[in-house]
């Protein structure tokens, strides 16, 4: 168990960030500043609220059913996957979404944005997975938008490759009414059909299970959310390739973590680095996945 107080001796800004117990007895970062509230766990390096306080609703979904247990992932917000999304042969998302994480920096700048970096590196148990030494940082900036940046540190003597996703959960009020702008005329392949390759043809609209990676990607992808009256504008500079999901009414019925009609309450809009955007890091380098999800009206 990790000690909160230590913890917030370290890194707590007063009337602004600190560390408190949450669910599952996990160490979770608290924000309330003068642009936004946001919860991050310290377990999985997982951003699970975020919301402007300009904002009726939340940026994210969170399941009421979600698992707080050592070992398991958490259902909803920003789960990380990484070094690989959808791998054959390997656990599902990766290893680092089911693991603890370290605080390393919080950080209040002059406009009153919060910056909060956690970190990974290699261990027992990630070796028995991958055999890689690595650190990988995840820089959470929360302000008038949410700006996560992931960066991946090759520590080992040999180059290696890795596929990743920020799989993020928007919140919608329905997700059949909602349209994704910014995806027409691009390419996907269609997990649901054999990773068949199609062309989307106009905007993108939600009416059962969908499962996608959309590549070549160049401009922001805009979620457009007409019952709520807002847009959330979709920036991702050094990723061109977007994983779209939703479970659809059957598959959510039979995920545990999920209730029935939770389908309907979010959208999975994930900037990634997969399938034929997966990205090579030199020994001794570095790289980096950044996205950026802003609320506008």
């Amino acid at each position: 168990m990790l000690n909160i107080e230590k913890l917030n001796n370290q890194f707590e800004i007063a009337n602004q960030l600190r560390v408190v117990e949450g669910a599952g007895g996990f160490a979770m970062v608290e924000v309330n500043n003068k642009h936004a509230t946001a919860l991050i766990s310290t377990y999985s390096g997982h951003v699970l609220a975020y919301q402007p306080k300009n904002e009726a609703e939340p940026l994210l979904f969170l399941s009421e059913q979600a698992e707080y247990t050592q070992g398991k992932a958490i259902r909803g917000g920003v789960p990380v996957c990484w070094p690989w999304f959808s791998d054959e042969g390997v656990p599902a998302h990766g290893f680092v979404r089911n693991q603890q994480w370290d605080i390393v920096s919080t950080l209040q700048l002059d406009d009153g944005t919060t910056k909060l970096v956690l970190a990974i590196e290699d261990n027992e148990h990630s070796e028995s997975l991958w055999n890689h030494k690595f650190k990988l940082q995840l820089e959470i900036t929360i302000g008038k938008s949410l700006t996560m940046t992931l960066t991946t540190f090759n520590l080992d003597k040999d180059d290696f490759t890795i596929s990743q996703a920020l799989h993020t959960y928007l919140a919608v009020a329905d997700v059949n009414q909602i349209e994704v702008i910014g995806l027409d005329g691009f390419h996907y392949l269609d997990k649901l059909n054999g990773f068949d390759k199609s062309y989307q043809s106009g905007e993108l609209h939600i009416d059962g299970e969908l499962d996608r990676i959309y590549g070549s990607l160049e401009n922001n992808i805009i979620l457009n959310d007409p019952t709520w009256k807002r847009k959330i504008r979709i920036s991702s500079p050094g990723s061109n390739t977007a994983v779209i999901w939703n479970p659809g009414a059957e598959k959510t019925a039979s995920m545990a973590d999920l209730g029935k009609d939770d389908y309907k309450q979010f959208i999975c809009i994930e900037a990634a680095n997969t399938a034929c955007d997966k990205t090579t890091v030199p020994a001794g380098g570095s790289s980096c996945l950044t996205v950026d999800y802003a609320i506008e009206h």
